[in-house]
């Protein structure tokens, strides 16, 4: 994504050029047509793309919600049935909502180990009730870990990009080649320019699963923690971001990798306490 942005900024930055020194004001009927043609194909295009796109996220949270709201309603089943193994069950979720957040979206699938501790402890549980409870919520979690893991696979294609970006030149050729030189002129290709620009990386932030992630995946883990009774929990990696940072409260745990991601080898987890005046400390 970041590459992207680069990309999308550099490019914006060498048509706004091009738009201002070299006007071209080539009047050909052709030019004139894809004025009303290509912006048209574009739009459809587009709007068809981000609306499915906007699909994909909205099912991913519901499966996400699905997931979380079930380990939280295994936890507190646990707790009050079988409360000698509460420990090592909530020990077990806590877990898994780490991995979940320590591991990329793409990488979601990875954390298949952490959900199967969680089963093969329940499952040593003898008590019927438990079993019954446990093979239905297990069910539900492996159903939607299930979807969410096809439904984060499904990337756009490069032959669908490759129609968006030729569909995009198409419409920002005309006007660049009909471009005059005067003021509103170039302050109107300017503002086509950008509007397409952002479409498409507006299109790229959603296929990439980075639009609102903080509010779509980190506020809500954080109220799952707080259900099960644990602290708030973000990587070392995220707590640059502003927008985690306020979603982090005053006290929760954070952890540092010493290695390379995706080598979780030595992880090692502390709690931060924030004090009124901004300062922190950190305890193991």
């Amino acid at each position: 994504m970041k590459h992207f942005k680069i990309q999308a900024v550099i490019a914006f930055l060498i048509l706004a050029a091009i738009t201002v020194l070299f006007p071209l004001h080539i009047e050909e009927a052709i030019f004139e047509l894809s004025l009303y043609v290509t912006p048209v194909l574009f739009a459809i295009f587009i709007a068809f793309s981000i609306s499915e796109r906007l699909s994909r996220i909205d099912k991913i949270r519901e499966n996400d919600s699905i997931e979380r709201s079930s380990l939280e309603m295994l936890n507190s089943f646990i707790e009050s049935n079988s409360p000698e193994n509460h420990k090592e069950v909530n020990g077990l979720i806590d877990e898994y909502l780490m991995a979940t957040l320590d591991y990329s979206i793409e990488d979601y699938y990875k954390t298949r180990p952490y959900y199967e501790k969680i089963s093969k402890a329940l499952y040593s549980i003898k008590n019927d009730r438990v079993n019954d409870f446990s093979v239905y919520i297990l069910s539900k979690i492996h159903e939607a870990r299930e979807q969410t893991v096809t439904l984060i696979s499904d990337y756009m294609s490069k032959f669908e990009w490759l129609i968006y970006y030729v569909l995009g030149a198409g419409v920002l050729v005309p006007f660049l080649v009909m471009n005059n030189g005067s003021f509103l002129n170039v302050a109107f290709v300017m503002l086509i320019i950008l509007s397409v620009i952002l479409l498409l990386s507006f299109l790229h932030e959603l296929n990439n699963l980075g639009w609102k992630k903080e509010v779509r995946i980190f506020a809500p883990y954080q109220k799952t923690f707080e259900a099960i009774g644990n602290m708030r929990y973000f990587p070392e990696s995220l707590m640059g971001n502003k927008k985690v940072k306020k979603i982090a409260g005053d006290n929760y745990r954070v952890g540092h990798f010493p290695n390379p991601y995706p080598n979780f080898e030595g992880k090692n987890i502390k709690k931060v306490d924030v004090f009124q005046k901004g300062k922190g400390a950190e305890n193991d």
